[in-house]
């Protein structure tokens, strides 16, 4: 198979490309078991070629919006796709979390008490939403901070 010439390796989209496959194919990635380990592939004709992957992009999503956005699937139950892509921001991306309509705080409170413990005991956000793995780190502070309120 002929390599494809596209001159952009050193390019952010390309590493964006890069490590999507990486999520998706390689068992020794460390976020496997996240994307490739669920059954999250990318589309064949994006998996082959940059250059589609790239033309995608500049024709449905249009230029990165600003250092803080990437590339992130609409509906994470898909693929990456066409239509099931677009630039977002951290904060978008952690309100389309998978784990993010699982819990219910009014119905857990062991989880509650659970998230407290651990905050007393010193640990942030992250690290506790990483712990009790139903929530994400803006629905602990929220918790936290009394407001109940969920990602979503």
């Amino acid at each position: 198979m002929k390599r494809e010439q596209h001159r952009q390796r050193h390019t952010l989209l390309y590493e964006v490309w890069k490590s999507m496959k990486q999520r998706c194919y390689n068992p020794k990635n460390k976020d496997f078991h996240h994307y490739g380990g669920r059954g999250v592939i990318v589309c064949n004709e994006w998996r082959t070629s940059f250059t589609a992957f790239k033309n995608h992009i500049d024709e449905a999503c249009g230029e990165r919006p600003g250092s803080g956005y990437s590339i992130d699937r609409i509906d994470n139950s898909r693929g990456y796709e066409a239509n099931n892509i677009r630039w977002a921001t951290q904060t978008d991306q952690v309100h389309n979390r998978r784990a993010v309509s699982k819990f219910n705080p009014k119905a857990d409170q062991s989880v509650v008490d659970r998230i407290r413990l651990l905050r007393a005991q010193g640990m942030n956000y992250t690290e506790i939403s990483r712990d009790v793995k139903v929530i994400c780190s803006v629905q602990v502070k929220n918790i936290l901070q009394g407001k109940r309120k969920s990602c979503a």
